[in-house]
């Protein structure tokens, strides 16, 4: 690997452990409590040079550059064990060793992926559904429904997807238990549901909503008990990315997304929703992330968060750029807490 500069680095964050592992410290009671970093490595490719691929440790700032033999259209992501990366190609999804950088499968599949937390199993989300066994990449199970922006429980044990069903957006449940199951849950009240996030005891839902015309998204907190919509943050335009702290209190999300002719430009902030609460906690800004001198503007694209909780990764939309968020009392960090 070759060390860079991060002074040089103008990046779009695609992938980090913590996007895939939002399920670590699942079941948790209390907060994340203050400590020294982990360093989590990101992995994250530019998406203006073929072939560039980057590694960022959060606590000593070192960036190095990797190439691996498989080309990714869109994006990395990176297993639950963190030992394998996926690359999204045309056709395939290639499998790299993370440590060797050699391909160890070609899967035959296109479309979103999500890991379960236990790593054994990973879904491939798209025309139709594949889910399968991280131990040979056997098909676990499999379905002809389109899906999309899911992700699994915390116990592994669930699938939750967004589709589809008599032209009504639903949620999709796959029961992964002995014979698994599928069922569902319509909204009518939205043209398109964008993705899914259940939290750590499933009692609620996480949802990016859609809606006709005008092109409006929202942000919903739906009450599975109660079946209704118990929050909802009105955003302009799309939305994009979504995050929950490892002991469940926090979800972070963004409306990062190119605006439209007509529309009002990205914002250049990220929010932070309270569950317990069940309001929001905080709008953090970005102005001037990638420079602290200058105020530049910077709309958000994915967002991930590291399993012990003391790192945000940002990464800005469109045009690229990093920026590590650490929870802690430097003066230099920025806290949600």
């Amino acid at each position: 690997m070759k060390n860079v500069s991060t002074k040089s680095a103008s990046l779009l964050l695609v992938a980090a452990i913590g996007l895939c592992l939002y399920f670590a410290g699942c079941g948790g009671k209390k907060p994340v409590e203050p400590e020294e970093p982990k360093d989590y490595v990101v992995y994250f490719r530019d998406g203006s040079v073929n072939g560039s691929y980057y590694s960022y440790h959060p606590a000593t700032g070192q960036l190095d550059t990797f190439m691996i033999p498989a080309h990714a259209l869109w994006q990395l992501e990176i297993s639950a064990d963190g030992k394998r990366l996926y690359a999204h190609g045309e056709q395939s999804i290639g499998v790299v060793d993370i440590q060797t950088l050699e391909l160890l499968e070609e899967l035959p599949y296109v479309g979103m992926i999500a890991f379960s937390p236990d790593n054994q199993l990973v879904a491939i989300q798209g025309d139709s559904l594949h889910i399968l066994s991280t131990a040979d990449y056997s098909v676990f199970f499999e379905d002809t429904i389109s899906v999309w922006g899911g992700c699994f429980s915390c116990d592994s044990k669930k699938l939750y997807c967004c589709g589809r069903s008599d032209s009504e957006p639903v949620v999709y449940i796959v029961d992964l238990g002995a014979g698994p199951s599928i069922t569902s849950k319509p909204f009518s009240d939205a043209s398109l549901m964008v993705k899914v996030m259940p939290s750590h005891d499933e009692s609620k839902w996480f949802l990016f909503r859609r809606s006709g015309y005008p092109n409006i998204t929202f942000f919903d907190v739906y009450d599975v008990q109660a079946d209704s919509i118990i929050f909802r943050d009105w955003l302009i335009p799309t939305s994009s990315s979504m995050a929950l702290t490892p002991d469940g209190r926090y979800v972070f999300y963004t409306v990062p997304d190119t605006p439209s002719d007509g529309d009002p430009e990205a914002p250049s902030f990220f929010t932070v929703f309270d569950v317990e609460k069940n309001r929001i906690r905080m709008l953090i800004s970005t102005v001037g992330f990638m420079d602290g001198f200058n105020p530049i503007y910077m709309p958000v694209g994915g967002l991930a968060m590291t399993p012990d909780g003391q790192w945000l990764i940002v990464g800005e939309a469109g045009s690229g750029g990093l920026s590590a968020l650490l929870r802690s009392s430097s003066s230099t960090s920025r806290r949600w807490q």
